[in-house]
């Protein structure tokens, strides 16, 4: 699944920070994912789920696992499709330690009935 960002959280369950975490320079990248692609009928997608990993050293602070990701996400995916099974799970590993850049969000990400303007800003310190 392509994507230029994901989240993570870290805390205790009443305190939780977000924290984004991007390509350091840019670009997408590829999460390893599963998901219902069309009904019977060809409706849009139902479910998508993200395979994880073993976090790598920017996410490992912040959380055990990762979605399973890779950089140059185009390329990836193309090289991906048609792996399946055994072969397609052993793609799945962190990436490299330096793929990502962490940055702490305002807390009131958190909180679903929230959308005040700003809210996807980094947290002021």
């Amino acid at each position: 699944m392509p994507a230029d960002v994901f989240y993570e959280w870290t805390g205790p369950k009443v305190a939780r920070r977000p924290f984004l975490l991007r390509p350091r320079k840019g670009g997408l990248i590829a999460l390893a994912a599963l998901g219902v692609l069309a009904d019977r009928e060809g409706g849009e997608i139902d479910t998508v789920a993200i395979i994880s990993c073993d976090a790598d050293a920017t996410v490992a602070p912040l959380h055990d696992r990762m979605g399973g990701a890779r950089a140059r996400a185009l390329r990836s995916l193309a090289r991906l499709q048609g792996n399946g099974g055994e072969s397609g799970a052993r793609t799945i590993k962190p990436p490299p330690d330096d793929l990502f850049e962490a940055i702490e969000m305002h807390p009131k990400l958190n909180d679903s009935r929230r959308d005040d303007l700003g809210i996807q800003e980094p947290l002021q310190t």
